[in-house]
C-alpha cells in the first residue's frame, strides 16, 4: 500500500527519452527507498533497547553461548511489545517448534513491524522490473537492465553480509527483513524473470500457460 501510494502520487504523467529513462522516471520514489532503508538500518543497529546488546538481531534463547538469551529478534522485538503488545506476538510454544534448537524463551513475531520498511523497498525493487518492461521494448534493452540489476543486488547484498550465510555486517536473515535478505531475494527474482522472459518471449520455448 504505501509503496503503490508513492507510486501513483509521484510518477510523471511523461515518458522521459534516454537510456536511463526508467531511473528518471522513478528518482522520487527510490528517494523514498533510500529514507526507508536509512530508517530500518539506524534502528536494527543504533537504537538501544533494554537488557539487550544494542545491535543484536540473532535469534536469542542459546544462541551465541546464551549471551542474548531474551533478545530474540533485537530491537524488532522491543518494538512489536511497545506497539501491539505481547499477547499478540507467536506464543512460546510455536517458536519452539519451529526452531527447537534455540529454546527461545519469549513471544516474538517474525514479522513485525519493523520488517515493513524493507518489505516496501523490496516492492520498490520488483517495480522496478515492471518499469523495465513499460519503459523498454526491444529485446536487448530489456536483458541488458535486467542482468544489470540482478547483478547490481546480488553483490550488494553480498557485500552487506559479508558473502556469508549467517555473518557479516548485514546478515542475510528472512524474518527481520534485512537488506541483504532484500537485495539478494530481489537479485534471485530478476534473474528467474530473466529466465522465463527468455523462454517465453525471446525463444518461445513456452507459451506461459500451465
Amino acid at each position: 500500500l504505501v509503496t503503490s501510494g508513492v507510486e501513483v502520487c509521484v510518477m510523471s504523467r511523461t515518458i522521459k527519452r534516454g537510456p536511463l529513462r526508467d531511473l528518471k522516471e522513478s528518482w522520487l520514489q527510490w528517494l523514498v527507498c533510500v529514507v526507508l532503508v536509512t530508517l530500518h538500518t539506524s534502528i536494527t543497529y543504533l537504537l538501544p533497547f533494554p537488557d539487550c546488546p544494542t545491535g543484536y538481531t540473532g535469534p536469542g534463547g542459546f544462541h551465541d553461548n546464551a549471551s542474548a538469551i531474551d533478545c530474540t529478534g533485537g530491537v524488532s522485538q522491543y518494538i512489536d511489545r511497545a506497539i501491539v503488545g505481547k499477547d499478540r506476538l507467536l506464543p512460546v510454544r510455536v517458536l519452539e517448534q519451529a526452531y527447537p534448537v534455540y529454546d527461545i524463551p519469549r513471544r516474538f513475531d517474525p514479522d513485525g513491524l519493523l520488517g515493513t520498511l524493507t518489505t516496501c523497498f523490496l516492492l520498490a525493487l520488483a517495480m522496478q522490473a515492471s518499469r523495465i518492461f513499460i519503459l523498454f521494448h526491444r529485446h536487448l534493452d530489456r536483458i541488458m537492465r535486467l542482468v544489470c540489476w540482478a547483478s547490481l543486488q546480488l553483490l550488494l547484498g553480498g557485500v552487506l553480509c559479508g558473502f556469508q550465510q549467517y555473518d557479516g555486517p548485514i546478515p542475510i536473515n528472512r524474518y527481520l527483513m534485512s537488506v541483504s535478505y532484500v537485495l539478494v531475494a530481489s537479485g534471485l527474482a530478476y534473474i528467474v524473470l530473466l529466465g522465463l522472459y527468455l523462454c517465453i518471449s525471446v525463444w518461445n520455448l513456452w507459451s506461459g500457460s500451465p
